[in-house]
């Protein structure tokens, strides 16, 4: 073996063509020494490169296209490649060229083997090389190898005369001898082979011009797709059919937008129906309307009843009192450009039930005249009443809470009323004893009724005060918070003076917002006596509330802040909970904090928030004027 192995070298070395050797990327690993006496080069200037030097200049990039395809694509054997090659000398001589890929014991691909040898120049062979070439299956394999689409081709025996990589890979070949000559059914994949076969008998010996079809297949690397396959006929030049070429595409992402899309319809669809969710359109030029079917279940149609609807019939279902409004909103809509159709509304349905709606639409204009306005509306009854009853709800703790705070402040002016009264009683013992011992006069008199006059003077403007808080008013309007800080330190002055409190105050009495007295006043209350009631618990020696109001832009921000010891953080998310209160039970109803914060939220369309746990600081944000 050993002897026979030197002879083949010593035969392959002395040889007139010239044998050569790739790697898997087409650069020259081994080349004997015919390369020197047929082309004029040295041996070392082949080794290594993926461009050899005989390439002549304007066949590099078909050099470049083939070796891409034989050493990347789709590794196969070819033979009689007549191509020109240029001498070390210039001078341009044809070579027939042949080769085989090489294959590691795992079956990946490791090189070429093959062989060069000088043919004659004359023209015509310069011509047939050319044809055969560019006649050749490689030269049809480079091209759809480019493509992402599968492709294959039979012939009348419908088996399989050649394939790119991606029909390939589907199967779970890797190079194209695993194919050729074997018909479907020879494969492995009995799966995939009815597919692939089913059409082929029609095109060839029925002579059915065309074939496509769409279907789900499994890849041998486990992979899902969805197909459309295209066949047709492979004819010769006498029009005869010699096979079948074929094609599929890969329709998996289009396939599945189309089942997302389904069920997002379906969704919505579901969604529409569980929100009481329908659209509409009106067609300016008719007058015609087109009502979804979630529309005419909102307004008491089933499935099998669906009328044809105008404005008339839609005023017909609409509440009397609200029909001139939603008329009016229509025309506005047709007639107003950049109108914003945006209305609540009642009906009357089918079943004669009243139901609450609410429909928004959108306007398309052209050259002034409306082409088209579409909206949506959604039933809304079950929301207005679950809004009446939190309406109802929160009047209620609103009353509740105002009870507490006139329960606090009648016992405020209680205090406040008994020195006035003692002084008045005072005042009239001593105009009685002036009288009895004739020591009365004018001026005597005069000054009893000046005190007296600042006593009750004094006693009604508390009063005045107390009314203006428990005075019912629903009416926001543009008030002055800063006259609603004075007004309730008149109503807590006794229970002030009684804890010693200290008040440091910066208020801009001009600032403006919007509001009523009615409700600053009761926001102001429950933030100064949960600071007194803090203070009295705490038994802060130098009590200390700061009051600052400002103007930040466009809106008017309040604090209120007390050194009374601050909130412990355990319970600071629970401080505007209903029923929650850090007071014992008989100091506190919870709700305070609750209905200060609903206020300025519902009413004033403001926000009212802890700022400052550990110097307990309450900040009021309101809209300025």
């Amino acid at each position: 073996m050993g002897s026979c192995s030197i002879d083949f070298e010593k035969f392959v070395e002395e040889s007139d063509t010239i044998f050569w050797q790739t790697d898997r990327e087409g650069r020259i690993v081994y080349i004997n020494r015919a390369v020197e006496s047929l082309l004029g080069y040295s041996r070392e200037e082949f080794i290594g490169k993926i461009l050899p030097p005989d390439i002549p200049d304007d066949r590099i990039e078909e050099y470049t296209k083939v070796r891409t395809l034989l050493c990347s694509i789709s590794p196969r054997p070819f033979e009689g490649v007549i191509r020109p090659r240029q001498h070390k000398n210039g001078h341009i001589l044809m070579l027939e060229i042949s080769g085989r890929p090489q294959f590691d014991d795992a079956g990946n691909f490791t090189g070429y083997l093959g062989q060069s040898r000088k043919v004659s120049g004359a023209a015509e062979n310069v011509a047939n090389g050319e044809g055969k070439f560019f006649g050749h299956e490689i030269f049809w394999e480079s091209i759809i190898s480019t493509l992402p689409i599968r492709f294959f081709w039979k012939d009348r025996l419908m088996r399989y005369s050649g394939a790119n990589q991606l029909f390939l890979r589907d199967l779970g070949f890797r190079h194209l001898c695993e194919i050729v000559g074997k018909d479907d059914f020879s494969l492995g994949r009995p799966d995939i082979a009815a597919a692939c076969r089913r059409g082929d008998f029609e095109i060839i010996h029925l002579g059915k011009a065309f074939h496509t079809e769409e279907m789900r297949i499994v890849t041998y690397e486990g992979q899902k797709l969805d197909i459309a396959i295209y066949k047709s006929p492979l004819k010769d030049y006498e029009g005869n059919v010699i096979g079948v070429a074929g094609a599929y595409i890969d329709v998996t992402a289009s396939k599945n937008q189309e089942r997302e899309l389904r069920e997002y319809l379906d969704r919505l669809r579901n969604a529409q129906e569980m929100a009481h969710i329908g659209y509409w359109d009106i067609d300016p030029s008719t007058g015609a309307i087109h009502w979804s079917d979630g529309v005419y279940r909102i307004f008491g149609y089933d499935g099998s009843i669906k009328p044809t609807i105008t404005l008339e019939t839609l005023l017909e279902h609409v509440v009397k009192e609200d029909r001139t409004r939603v008329r009016e909103t229509i025309e506005k809509a047709l007639t107003r450009k950049n109108y914003r159709y945006d209305i609540t509304y009642r009906i009357v349905k089918k079943n004669g039930e009243i139901a609450f709606l609410h429909s928004k639409a959108e306007v398309n204009h052209r050259d002034g005249r409306p082409l088209w306005i579409r909206g949506i509306v959604q039933d809304i009854t079950e929301m207005k009443r679950l809004q009446m009853e939190n309406e109802r709800k929160q009047a209620l703790l609103t009353r509740q809470s105002r009870l507490v705070q006139m329960g606090q402040l009648l016992n405020n002016i209680a205090h406040q009323w008994k020195q006035p009264l003692a002084e008045l009683n005072a005042l009239i013992l001593d105009l009685e004893n002036d009288f009895a011992e004739g020591a009365l006069d004018r001026e005597r008199l005069d000054h009893f009724l000046e005190e007296v006059e600042q006593t009750t003077s004094f006693m009604g403007e508390t009063i005045e005060n107390f009314r203006a808080y428990v005075t019912p008013s629903d009416k926001v309007g543009i008030t002055k918070p800063g006259k609603s800080v004075y007004e309730v330190l008149k109503l807590l002055k006794l229970r002030s003076e009684k804890i010693g409190i200290r008040y440091e105050i910066e208020v801009q009495e001009d600032i403006e917002t919007f509001g009523s007295d009615q409700d600053f006043i009761h926001i102001f209350l429950v933030l100064l006596n949960n600071a007194m009631d803090a203070f009295e618990r705490n038994d802060v020696t130098d009590p200390l509330i700061e009051i600052r109001m400002q103007s930040v832009g466009s809106e008017c921000e309040i604090t209120v802040k007390d050194n009374a010891g601050g909130i412990d953080e355990k319970i600071v998310e629970s401080i505007f909970d209903p029923y929650f209160t850090s007071k014992f039970q008989e100091k506190g109803s919870g709700i305070g904090l609750f209905m200060a914060k609903a206020i300025v939220e519902t009413r004033l369309q403001g926000r009212l928030e802890l700022i400052d746990h550990l110097e307990t600081t309450f900040k009021l944000t309101l809209k300025g004027v």
